[in-house]
């Protein structure tokens, strides 16, 4: 076997059909690599704005996430909140500005016992906090067992630094438990 493939090492047959082989790879090497386009992430030059001037992928909503959750961590009491900013299209955007949450009572006596505020005043605070694998913030809020709203529900805002208000609210299934 080794001295057939000495052989051909050595024919001038092998080494022509070798040299088309490889030409032939060099040329749909170079064939395919002309008539691709290499793929741009969003906010890279060249990506073009929607027709009044604006980046389409901007948050336009706000969704507290059903994983919202009020719980205990290590012994303490936390409203683990997960917020999603969206696009017109409804889909998880990253974004800049206030965020403020706050934990109400929906039952009788409406009133607001507990508030949050978080900038995120730079992508850096807002990846910080930017969970990739849900598309959304997650927040851990302490809050007080003994005091928590018999009914809860959560309250998000974001105020975006170009003046766009958003809010959403979404009601806790379960009953606070101490």
């Amino acid at each position: 076997m080794f001295k057939l493939a000495a052989c051909c090492l050595r024919s001038n047959v092998c080494v022509r059909a070798r040299y088309c082989v490889a030409l032939a790879a060099i040329a749909s090497v170079a064939i395919a690599s002309t008539g691709c386009e290499t793929a741009r992430s969003p906010g890279q030059a060249g990506t073009q704005a929607s027709a009044n001037g604006q980046w389409p992928f901007r948050p336009a909503s706000i969704r507290v996430h059903p994983l919202t959750r009020l719980q205990t961590r290590d012994g303490k009491a936390v409203l683990e909140t997960w917020v999603q900013l969206l696009d017109r299209d409804g889909y998880p955007v990253r974004g800049l500005g206030t965020l403020s949450i706050s934990l109400e009572n929906a039952g009788p006596g409406y009133m607001h016992q507990y508030a949050w505020t978080v900038e995120l005043e730079s992508s850096a605070d807002a990846d910080v906090r930017f969970d990739p694998v849900a598309h959304g913030y997650m927040l851990l809020l302490g809050v007080d067992a003994n005091t928590l709203p018999t009914r809860p529900r959560v309250h998000a805002m974001l105020q975006t630094p170009q003046g766009d208000r958003f809010t959403n609210r979404l009601a806790l299934d379960e009953p606070a438990a101490p």
